[in-house]
């Protein structure tokens, strides 16, 4: 009598372990149904959450690959979505919720390259002539800040901020007043924590 082939001994044991598998995921897919319909008047709340991850997306990642890494995976999320079952809230959710956080990483990501100006490479040294935008005192530490934007300086930002101690303030400085200088310009300092405030972006998006 021949004997059974090896692959056909382990057959049952595969066949048994992909139908166990596959009932779990319906039984997981079916409660997480039940679950989101319980809270079907919660799920609209999302919506702005989705929106608000792409753009915290843009603000934590280094640079323009990343974002677009991230709205590659947003919709590799909402296409997955759509090979769920017809009708399913989950599908909803996933597929609305993949193309929401990659609209708003697109979102910011195209304000800043339209509206904003990217920040100081590296330190310099200049001299400016600027029209003063703005002036706020700093008495605990014995300085002015200004608000200026450079005049004829195609280099530098349309707006740059600048600490001038008291004693070297000049007479009439104030909103209007044009004035000229040598100074050390400064690139925005990065967060000093893991997503701490970062002022280059920040100042990208003011432009």
């Amino acid at each position: 009598m021949d004997a059974m082939p090896p692959s056909m001994a382990f057959e049952p044991r595969q066949t048994s372990l992909m139908v166990e598998v596959t009932a779990r995921l319906r039984a997981g897919f079916a409660a997480v149904e039940r679950w989101l319909e319980k809270e079907r008047e919660q799920v609209p709340l999302w919506a702005p959450i989705a929106l608000g991850v792409g753009i915290a997306a843009w603000f934590a990642l280094p640079h323009r690959m990343a974002w677009l890494a991230f709205c590659c995976g947003a919709l590799a999320l909402a296409c997955l979505g759509v090979l769920l079952p017809d009708g399913a809230r989950l599908r909803r959710m996933m597929v609305a919720g993949g193309v929401l956080a990659c609209m708003g990483c697109v979102l910011i990501w195209g304000k800043a390259s339209l509206l904003g100006q990217a920040p100081l490479a590296r330190a310099t040294f200049v001299r400016v002539t600027g029209d003063v935008l703005s002036v706020r005192a700093v008495p605990a530490q014995q300085m002015v800040r200004a608000m200026l934007r450079p005049v004829d300086a195609p280099t530098l930002p349309k707006v740059i901020r600048v600490n001038i101690a008291d004693s070297d303030v000049p007479i009439g400085l104030g909103e209007g007043a044009t004035i000229r200088f040598r100074v050390r310009l400064m690139p925005p300092a990065p967060p000093s924590v893991p997503g701490g405030y970062d002022f280059a972006a920040r100042a990208i998006l003011k432009g």
